[in-house]
C-alpha cells in the first residue's frame, strides 16, 4: 500500500494521459469509439478531480472546527458558493453553464489537492510526491517520443496537445534543476535526475513552440544562475544543459525529422547556413522555388456572427494554398513553412483575444460563462478555441469578482505555508524555484489555455507543494 500510494501522482497522470488519448480526435478517427463511451470516458477524466473535492468536504465536516480556523477555507468555501449561485444564475438564464463547469471542476480539485497536502490530510512523504514528479516527467518524455517514433506514422497529431504534454516538462524543469542541485544524492539517483533534464531540454526546444521555448530558456538562464550563486551542483546542472543544447543542434544539422523546422520557428537559426560554413562548397540543385500562399495583411473586416446558443463563431476565413509548404526538404521551404505558421499562429491568437475581451465586457464583475469559441480557419476546416489567455477566460468563467477571490485564495494558502516567513530566505533556493515555476505557470497562461488545464493545473499545486516541503525542511 505504501509502494502505491508513493507512486499515487504518477498514476494519476498516467490514468489521464491514457484516457485524453483515448478521446482524441485523431486516434479516434482510426479507432472509433461509440458515443456513449465516448461520455464514459469524459466522466472519468474528471472524476479524479470531483473525488479530491469531495474528500475535502468529508475530511473538514468530520472536523468543521479545526478546519475553519483557516482564511484560505472561507475563502475556498466562499468562492465555492459563489460560483455555484453563478452556475443556477446562468442556467436559469439560459447562458453558458457546461464549459466553464469543466474549468471549474480541474480547478477546484487542483486547489483541493493542494489543501488536503499541506493539512495533511493526503498522507504523502516528501520523498513520495518527488518520485511522483520525476516519473511523471519520465512518462512525457516517453509518450513524445513514442508519438514521434511510432505513432506520427498514424495519427496527424500527437493525441495530448504538444503544448500541454511539453508544458508538464517545462514547469517541471525549476523542480527538477533543484533537486538535481541537492548535496548527498546517490549515483543512480544523479544519473536519472540529469537524464530527464537533458531530454527535457531536448524535447521543450524540438516542439516548435515559441512561447515555451522562450519561457523555458528564461527559467533555465536563472537556474544556472542560482546554482552558481549556491556552488552545489555546478557541474551536473551546467554538463545537463550543455548536453541538452547539443543534442538539439545535432538532430537540427542533420534534419532529422522536423527538429531544423521547428528550432528555425523558435529561434530563427538557419542551421543549414551554420553547416555549410564549414563544408567544402559543392555544386548543389536548387530546390524548386514553392509560390507563396496568399496571405492576408489585414484583420477580416467582417464581424464575428453567433450561431445556435452562446458560441461565438471567430471568422478567420482566408484563401488556403493548395498544398502545404513541405517541412524537412530544404532550407527555403522550412523558413516559408515556418513564417506562415507563426503568421497564422498570431492572428488566430490575436483573433481569439479580441473576441474573448468582447465577451468579457459583457459582464465584467460576474461573467457570462462563454468560454469556448468556434475559430473558422478555411472555409472546410475550423475548431473550438479559448481566448488563450487566463485573465480574459478567467474574467469570463467568475468575473471580476471571483478573480479576486482566486487571487486571495493563492495568497493566503502560500502564507499559511510559510512562504512569506524568514525560513523562505534561509533556504531560498526552493524559494526560487517556486517563483520560477509560478512564472511560467502564470506566463504561458496568458498565451496558451493552461492555467485551468487537467495536466497542467495540478501538477502546479504538486509542484508547488513540492517546493514548499523543502522550505519545511529548515524548520
Amino acid at each position: 500500500m505504501k509502494k502505491l500510494q508513493s507512486k499515487l501522482f504518477f498514476l494519476f497522470y498516467v490514468y489521464l494521459g491514457i484516457l485524453v488519448t483515448l478521446r482524441s480526435t485523431y486516434v479516434m478517427e482510426v479507432i472509433p469509439i461509440s458515443l456513449t463511451l465516448s461520455r464514459i470516458l469524459t466522466v472519468a477524466v474528471y472524476l479524479p478531480f470531483v473525488l479530491a473535492v469531495g474528500y475535502k468536504l468529508f475530511t473538514d465536516a468530520a472536523n468543521t472546527k479545526r478546519a475553519f480556523k483557516k482564511v484560505s477555507n472561507w475563502i475556498f468555501y466562499g468562492f465555492a458558493i459563489y460560483y455555484l449561485v453563478l452556475c443556477v444564475y446562468r442556467y436559469a438564464n439560459e447562458m453558458e453553464v457546461k464549459e466553464n463547469l469543466y474549468y471549474s471542476i480541474i480547478f477546484f480539485g487542483s486547489i483541493a489537492i493542494f489543501m488536503l497536502l499541506q493539512d495533511g490530510k493526503l498522507k504523502l512523504a516528501k520523498q513520495g510526491l518527488e518520485k511522483s514528479l520525476v516519473w511523471t516527467a519520465v512518462f512525457f518524455i516517453a509518450y513524445r517520443l513514442a508519438y514521434v517514433l511510432i505513432g506520427a506514422h498514424f495519427f496527424e497529431r500527437s493525441p495530448i496537445n504538444v503544448n500541454l504534454s511539453t508544458g508538464v516538462l517545462a514547469l517541471l524543469l525549476p523542480f527538477l534543476g533543484n533537486a538535481l542541485t541537492a548535496p548527498e544524492l546517490g549515483k543512480k539517483k544523479i544519473a536519472l535526475l540529469w537524464s530527464v533534464v537533458v531530454a527535457s531540454i531536448a524535447v521543450i526546444a524540438t516542439t516548435g513552440a515559441r512561447a515555451l521555448f522562450l519561457l523555458t530558456m528564461v527559467n533555465v538562464a536563472a537556474m544556472l544562475i542560482i546554482v552558481l550563486i549556491r556552488r552545489k551542483g555546478v557541474l551536473r546542472m551546467v554538463t545537463a544543459v550543455a548536453a541538452g543544447v547539443m543534442i538539439v543542434v545535432s538532430l537540427a544539422l542533420l534534419n532529422v525529422g522536423e527538429v531544423r523546422y521547428n528550432v528555425y520557428r523558435q529561434t530563427g537559426i538557419d542551421f543549414d547556413a551554420i553547416r555549410n560554413t564549414f563544408e567544402i562548397k559543392k555544386p548543389t540543385q536548387t530546390a524548386a522555388a514553392t509560390t507563396p500562399s496568399a496571405v492576408p495583411t489585414e484583420a477580416p473586416a467582417q464581424a464575428p456572427t453567433e450561431p445556435v446558443q452562446t458560441v461565438i463563431q471567430v471568422s478567420a476565413v482566408t484563401q488556403q494554398p493548395a498544398t502545404n509548404p513541405p517541412i524537412g526538404q530544404s532550407p527555403e521551404q522550412d523558413k516559408e513553412a515556418a513564417q506562415e505558421q507563426i503568421y497564422y499562429s498570431d492572428r488566430m491568437r490575436r483573433h481569439l483575444v479580441q473576441f474573448g475581451i468582447k465577451k468579457a465586457k459583457e459582464n465584467l464583475w460576474f461573467g457570462n460563462g462563454d468560454v469556448l469559441y468556434w475559430y473558422q480557419i478555411t472555409e472546410k476546416y475550423g475548431f473550438m478555441q479559448s481566448a488563450h489567455n487566463f485573465l480574459v477566460e478567467g474574467i469570463i468563467c467568475y468575473g471580476i469578482v471571483g478573480m479576486v477571490m482566486i487571487a486571495a485564495l493563492f495568497i493566503s494558502l502560500l502564507a499559511e505555508a510559510k512562504l512569506f516567513a524568514r525560513i523562505a530566505l534561509r533556504r531560498w533556493n526552493y524559494t526560487a524555484a517556486l517563483g520560477l515555476t509560478a512564472l511560467f505557470y502564470f506566463a504561458f497562461g496568458f498565451v496558451q489555455p493552461t492555467v485551468f488545464d487537467m495536466f497542467i493545473c495540478p501538477l502546479f499545486v504538486l509542484a508547488v507543494t513540492a517546493c514548499l516541503n523543502g522550505l519545511k525542511e529548515g524548520q
